[in-house]
């Protein structure tokens, strides 16, 4: 194993793997030692244990954090903050598809990522999955066209209520409503059919060429796999 080749070194890259930011982490200590990727790899992997073991308390517990609907990130514009990195979601990742399970109420968005990070030894290429897994969902309306991995890029999410115009595919929600419930049992007009739509508990959700997603769930949490190449 290689020696660590400056004095604060250890505790930097600790930092960073506390922070859930392992391939930084990994970088970091490949440029700073001239380390192999291998190599590199099995001090971050070593480290993590040791400090897991020593220190649990300080690799924070997202799913304590329920004062919010996403659990374990936000996002600001077209960037993700997840466990202590910021991805750009609209110019590093596509949208792959999605699945809703019908009987446990889960909707997932699967995104493919290709990110580069550039160190004095090597070109290192991170791929990246990523997925948005909304929980106990009570609204789903999708409108999309074939999709093509090439061009899906995120735009944006954004909660309803906090839109002026709304999105069009909230409008055409609160239509039908109207056309549903606008005579009410006693024949007469009613201009407060569409007052039970809460539109704080819904999320906009838009990718460029054409896919827009209104849902509401209770929970939105992201997973992330992250894997390093060496471009040779």
């Amino acid at each position: 194993m290689s020696i660590i080749p400056e004095k604060n070194l250890e505790k930097r890259i600790s930092d960073l793997i506390y922070g859930m930011n392992k391939v930084e982490a990994l970088l970091a200590y490949q440029e700073a030692s001239g380390a192999s990727l291998k190599r590199s790899k099995e001090f971050v992997d070593d480290l993590e244990n040791k400090l897991r073991a020593k220190n649990p308390e300080k690799f924070y517990d997202y799913s304590k954090n329920i004062n919010d609907e996403f659990l374990n990130f936000y996002i600001e514009s077209i960037y993700l903050h997840f466990g202590g990195q910021i991805f750009d979601l609209h110019n590093h990742f596509k949208l792959q598809g999605y699945t809703y399970k019908t009987q446990k109420r889960i909707f997932e968005l699967a995104f493919y990522g290709d990110i580069r990070y550039c160190s004095q030894n090597a070109d290192n290429k991170v791929k990246a999955d990523l997925k948005f897994i909304f929980r106990n969902v009570s609204f789903l309306r999708i409108q999309d066209e074939s999709l093509d991995e090439t061009n899906v890029c995120f735009e944006k999410i954004r909660r309803v209520g906090s839109m002026n115009p709304k999105p069009e595919i909230a409008l055409q929600v609160e239509q039908e409503m109207i056309e549903r419930n606008a005579v009410s049992p006693d024949g007469k007009y009613n201009e407060e059919s569409t007052s039970g739509i809460d539109w704080n508990k819904y999320f906009y959700l838009n990718f460029v060429w054409g896919v827009d997603i209104l849902i509401a769930a209770e929970t939105v949490e992201a997973s992330l796999h992250q894997t390093v190449e060496i471009d040779r």
